[in-house]
């Protein structure tokens, strides 16, 4: 009687321990990739919002810089939703246009941040690559 209620109880804490794991995943993809799902199938304009709220939390932009960058954003967004689905080069061509524009309007520390939210972003980026071929090339590009 005790050893069975030892293995349900060792059991009992595995088994919270993993779902406290799963809410605590679910929960950092949401505040570290919030919109992820789906975030491609959202209007040039909601995923404007999402990147100006990131911008402005991750590098601590100032009213002035928030004003400046909107418009550069949203046409960015505009353009790039045109661009996407048979255009990849051209609009990662067009992010790094923008990034180079902001850099402008950033203090260094800004920019200290910025450089390391590209590579964030570089580094998801690759996990939405077309897969490759087998031959170490990636697949042709629409």
């Amino acid at each position: 009687m005790r050893s069975s209620k030892l293995v349900v109880g060792i059991c009992l804490v595995f088994l919270l321990g993993a779902a406290a794991g799963a809410l605590s995943a679910v929960a950092w993809m949401d505040r570290e990739l919030p919109g992820r799902r789906g975030f491609e199938r959202k209007t040039p304009e909601e995923r404007a919002r999402f990147i100006m709220k990131r911008l402005s939390r991750r590098l601590d932009l100032t009213e002035e810089q928030k004003r400046a960058f909107t418009p550069m954003v949203e046409k960015q967004e505009k353009e790039s939703y045109e661009l996407s689905r048979t255009h990849r080069k051209a609009v990662r061509a067009l992010v790094e246009k923008s990034f180079a524009a902001m850099e402008k309007e950033l203090t260094p520390d800004q920019r200290v941040k910025l450089v390391e939210l590209r590579k964030k972003l570089d580094r998801h980026r690759r996990f939405q690559e077309p897969p490759s071929q087998g031959n170490g090339k990636k697949a042709a590009e629409p």
